[in-house]
């Protein structure tokens, strides 16, 4: 009985009346607490608003791909004008060249060899009209002589007359040749000098533009080719008195002629005779003469054609961007052998991006762009917007890439060898920028993009409900479709 007693006493007597006790009878049991009832109130209005932006909103479709800053079609190609062997490369990478300006230069042997031969036909006509005018002056000579010994048979008063004629005539003529002997020596001396003065001059001229002469040197090298000049043009003018004094002597021979009384049919018969062999001169000189100017329009024909087809000229002025030929290669008419990025100070920079067929197919003008400069950390600075405004509308080669981007190892590392789709994009100015650009986040880096800058690009092909790329799914696990 104890014992039991003990266990009673284990509970106090008012929390035994407390539980016996009816009072909290008609209180609710509260199942959930009102915290619980606030979270559950938030993920429900969460839940409300992802539908909502799953309807409404709009997510955008990107495509990717690499690209370079340019300036569009201020790159231009250097093409061999015809197939020849590269002897010689006036240039080097990064050289500013004018318009104009010999870039390279090829070796044509066929053009070669054919003006070599117009050149040996030039020397043997030139040598052979001048033999055959040699002989016809000498033929002159004896008829001329001829005649005199008739006139001297026939006129036998005046064998005094007739002797001093040609004795004088004689004198002159050797007077007159030793005087076109000493003016042809002179007039050899003087081109040759007019040859080294000239020369000279335009060894001052250039040295002038490279500034290592000055402008006195440059003055004085010109007056002395001037003078030389003078000099030469009063020898034409004492060959042209010597030439009017030899047809002095000629008339005043012809003159002695004329004044033998009762030979008037045999001076009739000289002067026949005398313009028989005048013409025939003329018809041998004039022959020699259209045979000589035939094969010096064949020269100079020769000449133009190695200068159009040996040369490789620059018709732009610009900065030499790249070179793939070296001399000793052979090209074909029509290579590309570098590229030169021409000077226009109103040329826009723009972004150019090469994209594989699939996605660049999925683009056309006006679509937003982004393009991020390699250097740039796109995470801190964002991107350049953009939007496009071509877009080529067939796939183009490595080749073609290289043509608008000035290099070949640049647009292999854009294309992969593979063929693309080019975009070009018109990126939105900032004048506020450091870089001059729209940024997506704040002005961009501090530091300058500039033209051959390797670019990130993203395209916007679409902007999508977020519900879209779901109902695929839902469809899936309902089993639709």
């Amino acid at each position: 009985m104890a014992a039991d007693e003990g266990k009673r006493e284990i509970f106090r007597k008012e929390a035994l009346e407390h539980l016996s006790s009816p009072e909290q009878l008609d209180s609710l049991l509260e199942v959930t607490t009102r915290r619980a009832w606030i979270a559950l109130g938030t993920v429900a209005a969460g839940l409300f608003v992802a539908l909502l932006w799953s309807v409404f909103g709009q997510i955008p479709v990107t495509v990717e791909a690499v690209g370079i800053m340019v300036y569009p079609r201020r790159i231009v190609s250097l093409q061999v004008p015809a197939p020849g062997q590269l002897t010689n490369v006036n240039v080097k990478v990064g050289d500013f060249v004018k318009k104009g300006q010999v870039i390279a230069t090829l070796n044509q042997p066929e053009i070669t060899q054919a003006l070599e031969q117009e050149r040996v036909r030039l020397a043997e006509a030139q040598a052979e009209g001048s033999q055959k005018l040699d002989v016809l002056k000498h033929r002159l000579e004896l008829e001329r002589e001829s005649l005199v010994r008739k006139r001297e048979l026939l006129d036998t008063r005046i064998p005094a007359l007739v002797e001093l004629a040609e004795g004088q005539k004689k004198r002159n003529d050797r007077y007159l040749a030793q005087q076109q002997a000493n003016l042809a020596s002179a007039r050899d001396t003087q081109d040759r000098l007019g040859d080294a003065l000239k020369q000279r001059f335009e060894s001052y001229e250039r040295l002038r533009k490279e500034g290592l002469s000055s402008d006195d040197s440059l003055l004085s090298a010109r007056q002395n080719m001037m003078n030389n000049q003078v000099q030469r043009a009063e020898l034409e003018l004492k060959a042209q008195e010597i030439e009017v004094r030899r047809l002095e002597n000629d008339q005043n021979y012809q003159a002695a002629l004329d004044r033998i009384d009762g030979y008037k049919a045999e001076l009739k018969d000289l002067e026949i005779k005398e313009k028989e062999l005048q013409q025939q001169e003329l018809e041998a000189n004039t022959d020699r003469e259209t045979r000589v100017l035939e094969i010096q329009r064949n020269i100079a024909r020769f000449e133009q054609q190695l200068e159009n087809r040996g040369q490789i000229v620059s018709e732009h002025a610009g900065k030499v961007l790249e070179l793939t030929a070296a001399p000793g290669a052979i090209l074909g008419a029509g290579q590309r052998v570098g590229a030169i990025e021409t000077d226009d100070p109103d040329a826009e920079l723009m972004g150019i991006a090469f994209f594989p067929v699939d996605r660049g197919k999925q683009l056309a003008k006006g679509m937003d762009i982004r393009v991020t400069p390699t250097t740039v950390q796109r995470e801190r600075y964002g991107s350049i917007e953009g939007d496009i405004t071509e877009v080529s509308a067939f796939p183009i080669t490595t080749d073609a890439v290289t043509s608008m981007v000035g290099n070949g190892e640049i647009a292999q590392q854009m294309t992969n060898g593979q063929s693309v789709i080019s975009v070009l994009a018109h990126l939105h100015r900032d004048e506020d920028a450091p870089t001059g650009f729209r940024w997506t986040s704040g002005h961009g880096p501090r530091d300058p993009v500039t033209a051959g800058t390797t670019l990130g690009v993203r395209a916007t092909v679409e902007y999508r409900r977020p519900i879209t790329f779901l109902l695929p799914i839902l469809r899936q696990w309902a089993g639709v479709g």
